[in-house]
């Protein structure tokens, strides 16, 4: 598909990356047909990380229904372990980031949403073919079109009818079949960039909230190589209709969640 290799640049919040990140970068530098070589690493020098206890203690410091059953999952997991999805890998036990250029960035403030990288993370970004942004939040400014091809994210949801947070769980407490994955170019809109790439999974039968997202990030992984490889050719679906703004579930749309959870396990019982 090129005739040289295409450069990435990896937005990373940590030194490690999720277990469903790791296996769409491997998918994406494994394949020969678009060489894509990972070029630059940008590490958030402002990671601010926390213990799942600490995640608790801030849930609940605020008490809602949703926080309750956020909580609820999160002291699960801290017994448990981790869902698959979010087991962690060291970046530096990925083949694949042997020998390339590392760099820190600020999160620069800026007026209204989002922040800024810093002016060195710019200037190496245009050094590049394309972006993937695994961290950082929501970047706006320069760093989004610095990169020839421009800044690819992630967005779990379709963002055509769902926009926003949390991931799956809006589609869930509404009664959806299926819920979609979509890998999209990056403008200063929210959930509105350019869709690069995007597929559907059935959750008709899922049970939960956190199945949901099982099933989500299970999905993933040859997302990112078909966004990078439709940005490469142009062939990307521009303005798309933006969907309704999601965010934190009220009261009202946990209880619908937690009805449309009872109805699915009675259904799969009976």
């Amino acid at each position: 598909m090129t005739e040289v290799p295409i450069q990435v640049a990896v937005l990373l919040n940590s030194e490690s990356v999720n277990e469903w990140q790791r296996r769409a970068l491997e998918v994406l530098f494994d394949d020969s047909d678009i060489q894509a070589e990972p070029s630059l690493l940008v590490v958030d020098s402002d990671p601010r990380n926390r213990s799942r206890l600490d995640s608790v203690r801030t849930h609940l410091s605020e008490l809602s229904l949703w926080k309750v059953i956020r909580s609820f999952h999160l002291i699960k997991n801290h017994v448990t372990g981790p869902p698959w999805y979010k087991k962690r890998t060291a970046i530096r036990d990925i083949d694949a980031f042997d020998g390339v250029k590392k760099i820190t960035s600020r999160r620069l403030p800026r007026e209204g949403l989002g922040i800024e990288l810093s002016g060195e993370a710019v200037d190496h970004l245009e050094k590049t073919d394309i972006a993937i942004r695994f961290g950082f939040g929501i970047v706006m400014g320069d760093a989004l079109t610095a990169p020839k091809y421009g800044m690819l994210s992630y967005h779990h949801g379709d963002l055509r009818q769902y926009r926003g947070r949390p991931a799956g769980f809006h589609e869930f407490a509404r009664g959806e079949r299926s819920v979609g994955v979509t890998v999209q170019r990056l403008n200063e809109s929210l959930d509105g960039g350019d869709i690069a790439a995007f597929k559907e999974v059935d959750i008709s039968d899922a049970t939960s909230w956190p199945e949901v997202l099982s099933r989500l990030y299970g999905i993933s992984d040859e997302l990112l190589l078909s966004g990078v490889k439709n940005c490469v050719s142009g062939d990307l679906e521009t303005d798309p209709k933006q969907g309704s703004l999601y965010t934190i579930p009220t009261n009202r749309e946990t209880l619908l969640y937690l009805r449309q959870k009872l109805k699915r396990i009675c259904r799969n019982i009976s």
